[in-house]
């Protein structure tokens, strides 16, 4: 019975018979055929070709695997000749590495001793025309998701077409550098979307709190309960002042630092200082500013925009995808 250790990984391969493989690694195991397929145990990934090599049939006597690959491939490189219908003389055989030369993709099938190995020289990828435009002339996306060993268990999404035209795409550096590009990525970006301001475990307590800048817009995001975020306009009512320039732990109230005037930490004003100089105004400013929040994964999300989609929306299948994590 064949056993042999992994290089990279260090799990140990042991042959079971009738093609039946065990991959162990500590108290960690699982078994597979030999061509790959998984039976049990928790380690539901192995190396293809070491589970071939332990658990595979024995080839006839006499007969070397990587000969027996390598005459393959002379007979492919002999097929692919007759078929690209190449002058005399375009192709030429050496007569000491034994390579075939194609006079447009450079050397291939690079023999070094008889029966020995096959080296791969870079070949220049000469791509091919879809109806989307060029792509590479190789394996598509389609294709490697079609060979995993569970292609059931592959997400929609990884199965979708890029709705992005192929080829080459200039974009002009004014896109980085004008302030025309920045306002407008401002107004219909960051003003508009779900983005990541905090790790739930970066405001552990309620109280807690993080001062989130993007662009010239400023937002503290705070701990109100339990499982509760709000982020609010970091900005008070009365004339703008930020209300917090640094981030804190277990605040009770956000009192501006200009006049005094208060919000308690779940928004709703708590003092106007002098109130009488103020008439009129309490229902202005009885809550500060919101922007929409949401929690995924430990992650604290908002989107400035009041009528924006809510984040599960937004997220999709993303949970599900990372669910297993």
């Amino acid at each position: 019975m064949r056993s042999e250790v992994h290089a990279i990984s260090g799990a140990v391969y042991d042959e079971l018979g009738e093609g039946r493989v065990r991959v162990h690694k500590g108290k960690s195991y699982g078994i597979f055929d030999w061509e790959g397929r998984w039976q049990e145990g928790d380690i539901t990934r192995a190396d293809p070709h070491l589970l071939q090599y332990v658990g595979g049939p024995d080839l006839p006597a006499g007969i070397d695997e990587m000969a027996a690959q390598l005459e393959a491939a002379r007979e492919q490189a002999k097929t692919e000749t007759q078929q690209q219908d190449l002058s005399a003389g375009d192709l030429a055989e050496d007569a000491y590495t034994g390579s075939v030369r194609d006079p447009r993709y450079g050397v291939r099938n690079m023999i070094i001793g008889e029966g020995q190995t096959t080296v791969a020289p870079y070949v220049g990828d000469p791509g091919r025309e879809t109806g989307k435009g060029w792509r590479s002339k190789g394996i598509s996306f389609h294709e490697v998701l079609a060979g995993d060993t569970y292609p059931e268990r592959i997400p929609e999404e990884l199965w979708e077409d890029s709705p992005m035209p192929g080829g080459v795409t200039r974009v002009s550096t004014e896109r980085f550098t004008s302030q025309k590009w920045h306002d407008l990525e401002v107004e219909q970006l960051w003003k508009k979307v779900w983005q990541f301001a905090c790790c739930v475990d970066d405001i552990p307590e309620v109280g807690d709190y993080i001062v989130y800048d993007i662009a010239h817009l400023s937002y503290i995001v705070v701990r109100t309960g339990e499982d509760e975020f709000k982020a609010y306009n970091n900005a008070c009512l009365h004339r703008g002042r930020q209300l917090r320039e640094f981030d804190g732990k277990k605040a009770t109230e956000f009192r501006c630092p200009f006049h005094g005037w208060c919000w308690e930490i779940d928004g709703s004003l708590r003092e106007i200082p002098s109130e009488w100089d103020f008439p009129e105004v309490r229902e202005d400013a009885d809550h500060l500013r919101e922007a929409r929040t949401g929690t995924w994964g430990g992650f604290v999300f908002i989107n400035p925009d009041p009528d924006c989609e809510p984040l599960e929306d937004f997220l999709g299948s993303l949970p599900q995808h990372y669910e297993k994590y």
